[in-house]
């Protein structure tokens, strides 16, 4: 596997990106503190973070093996407080070209079908839309799809909610009763 690969690249930047966003957080001070990687914690902004996320990658198998101990530190902490984690990735279709989601998003269910066990207190929700299951490589869609929860609105759905806007607001209520009136509905 080389950087060149995509789909080695993106493992590892999913790695990378999973381990930063969780040693943010103020509760895993110490871990962050301790780490031989604590220098390129930091807030994800930007092109910057993009830059030192390369860099990591660019390092080679040893930053990779630190990340992984700093993830297992992260969850034996967290089995330790009997506590749990949700790492969410969100808007991926904004952030990711869809046309590229077989080399891209691909490694990161790839990522997390094989840690789940290992990072047992560490849940990721990854929220994909369905129209783009296609575009996801090498893994079961079928499986992803017993897996997901659909949050698509019907136009049932859609209108119900409209008519539940309208009439929970006294003004808006008249107002859409005179409209219906003088149009004889």
């Amino acid at each position: 596997n080389t950087i060149e690969e995509p789909e080695y690249y993106f493992n590892c930047f999913w790695q990378i990106y999973t381990w930063n966003s969780i040693l943010c957080e103020d509760r895993f001070s110490t871990i962050r503190a301790e780490s031989n990687l604590s220098d390129f914690i930091k807030p994800i902004k930007g092109n910057e973070a993009a830059l030192r996320f390369e860099k990591l990658i660019n390092r080679g198998i040893e930053t990779l093996v630190v990340i992984e101990e700093d993830l297992y530190k992260i969850n034996k902490q967290l089995e330790k407080n009997n506590q749990k984690t949700f790492v969410l990735y969100d808007r991926l279709d904004n952030c990711i070209n869809p046309l590229r989601w077989n080399k891209a998003v691909s490694p990161l269910i790839e990522y997390w079908r094989n840690n789940y066990r290992k990072y047992s207190n560490i849940f990721p929700k990854i929220f994909i839309r369905t129209d783009l299951f296609r575009q996801i490589e090498g893994n079961n869609t079928e499986r992803l799809q017993e897996n997901s929860i659909n949050i698509e609105w019907s136009i049932g759905e859609v209108f119900g909610y409209f008519f539940k806007l309208i009439f929970s607001d006294r003004d808006a209520s008249q107002a859409y009763w005179a409209i219906a009136q003088k149009l004889k509905i």
